[in-house]
């Protein structure tokens, strides 16, 4: 026999045992056969540590499904849907911890995208001149924007003293990802799970993306104020993108008032119309 080709019926010398760890052991040539058992068992084991992270993890999976879900079904591209201005107040005010309140302000009060609410950092708050620095999703790059003075006292409450590092940290309590950023999916739990403690109307359409559409069209609709501004806060190329973000969501309570209005002045046309036709 050869020394360089083992016999088939040969104990294995590597692989991964019952604990699913790997075994090592001194290197040695294997035959065809032993190669294809080898690699059948090192799949085999993958495969039932694939299914027992699964069972363990199976809240997680299916809340990560959930948010993939309501990230697809609140995506406003394209379309103009109606929110209720006073339900995203309601959850403006709605009691809640100041880690929580502060991720849902900064895309509500200040524009941010969920993926810019992670990337926030100590560093670029200005307390004193009230404007801070953000890291555009998009453009990968920096952009100086206005300071929201509420953000900025429940920012200072999540830093308690902390001049570096993110502001949102990732809240796990492996070590390893205690300094981490909080993720884009984390932002999606924390805006559902308050939607759903408020009890607001339509609380599967509310998200982190609504509330950059509100704060825009806050601006806008009930602010009256500038869209030239407004696409520097929101750091858009052009101005359309803008104008695209401000029609993209109406307020309820701006239907009802300009239905309102029409049907006064319908009521009050009839009449006149109708002493025309006697005449």
């Amino acid at each position: 026999m050869s020394e360089s080709k083992p016999s088939s019926d040969a104990a294995p010398t590597y692989g991964y045992g019952n604990n699913l760890k790997l075994r090592r052991a001194p290197e040695r040539i294997l035959s065809p056969q032993e190669y294809g058992y080898q690699r059948l068992k090192r799949l085999s084991a993958w495969t039932v540590r694939w299914v027992l992270n699964i069972r363990s993890n199976a809240r997680a999976k299916r809340l990560r499904v959930e948010a993939t879900v309501l990230a697809r079904a609140t995506t406003t591209q394209g379309s103009s849907f109606v929110v209720y201005r006073r339900q995203m107040l309601e959850l403006l005010r709605w009691p809640k911890p100041v880690f929580d309140q502060l991720a849902i302000e900064l895309p509500a009060l200040m524009g941010f995208r969920p993926e810019e609410v992670g990337t926030w950092r100590a560093e670029y708050i200005d307390f004193q001149n009230g404007d801070t620095l953000v890291l555009d999703a998009r453009k990968h790059r920096l952009f100086t924007v206005p300071l929201n003075n509420q953000a900025a006292r429940h920012a200072e409450e999540v830093l308690d003293g902390r001049s570096e590092g993110y502001v949102l940290k990732n809240r796990s309590n492996a070590w390893r990802k205690r300094d981490q950023p909080i993720r884009p999916t984390a932002v999606w739990y924390i805006w559902r799970a308050w939607t759903l403690a408020a009890a607001l109307r339509n609380a599967e359409e509310i998200s982190p993306v609504v509330g950059r559409r509100f704060f825009a069209a806050e601006w806008y609709y009930s602010q009256r104020l500038s869209l030239v501004t407004l696409q520097r806060i929101l750091r858009h190329t052009h101005f359309e993108t803008t104008m695209r973000y401000v029609h993209g969501l109406v307020f309820h309570e701006d239907v009802k008032r300009d239905y309102d209005r029409f049907q006064l002045g319908l009521m009050q046309e009839v009449p006149l119309t109708h002493a025309v036709n006697q005449s």
